[in-house]
């Protein structure tokens, strides 16, 4: 998909990367000096806890569901929305979920098995049947309606939408990460749905009062570039959505 490819392109760590290299190429002159410093501090930023906590942590406001309390909803459908596969994985011959979608798996059952709602899993080919799957045949939890068709989150809603055409509840109960939640809310209201519970997991950000900041906030790491990836894939995912529906 051109879009995944281009993302790739301007998303760090090609992105800075590929400006700083631009930058090389104009060393002899000032503005190229200046786009390679701006390539180091932008790919050093993106890769910190602390860098990567500012831009995830506005994205991560959503309290987790109380599923003891008084609001938990009591009707409706449980929306579980796939976070994508592992293909031909060796020690499953075959096709199964990846981290993403498993956080959402296994929190789906809890969430059913909290508030004895039925399951309608979304997501693109493959991934739609392998989550089903894995709800059914490892969490021992059933699973209603799955779509199958969806290329991303607001297709996801629109295809629930028509699968619960005849029966459409006034509220579902959202499962997503954390992260993902924000656009994903806004594209099932949308689409059409009156009333959204979210449900968030997998957060990468959630603050802590007793920690006090510290030095490794500043230490580059694998961790801090990906929530960073993911969060600019939000922001921009979001301005995409609100110009094209």
């Amino acid at each position: 998909m051109w879009w995944s490819f281009l993302e790739r392109l301007i998303f760090p760590p090609t992105g800075p990367i590929l400006l700083g290299l631009f930058g090389l190429l104009l060393w002899h002159r000032r503005r190229g000096r200046v786009l390679v410093a701006l390539a180091l501090v932008v790919l050093y930023a993106l890769s910190t806890p602390l860098g990567s906590s500012l831009l995830v942590a506005p994205l991560e406001r959503a309290e987790p569901l109380d599923l003891d309390g008084a609001d938990a909803p009591r009707s409706g459908v449980i929306v579980v929305l796939a976070g994508g596969q592992i293909p031909r994985a060796p020690e499953y011959q075959g096709d199964t979920i990846n981290l993403w979608s498993l956080e959402r798996a296994r929190y789906a059952a809890r969430v059913h098995r909290a508030l004895g709602l039925p399951l309608l899993v979304t997501g693109g080919p493959g991934e739609a049947e392998a989550l089903a799957g894995v709800l059914q045949d490892e969490f021992g939890v059933p699973v209603e309606w799955v779509d199958n068709t969806s290329r991303n989150t607001q297709e996801n809603a629109f295809r629930t939408v028509e699968l619960l055409a005849d029966e459409l509840p006034t509220e579902i109960v959202l499962v997503t990460k954390a992260l993902h939640l924000p656009r994903a809310t806004a594209a099932f209201q949308r689409a059409g749905v009156e009333g959204v519970t979210r449900a968030p997991t997998g957060y990468f950000h959630r603050p802590d009062p007793g920690r006090r900041f510290d030095g490794w906030d500043l230490v580059p790491d694998i961790h801090g570039m990906t929530r960073s990836y993911m969060a600019l894939h939000e922001y921009v995912g979001r301005v995409w959505y609100w110009i094209r529906y």
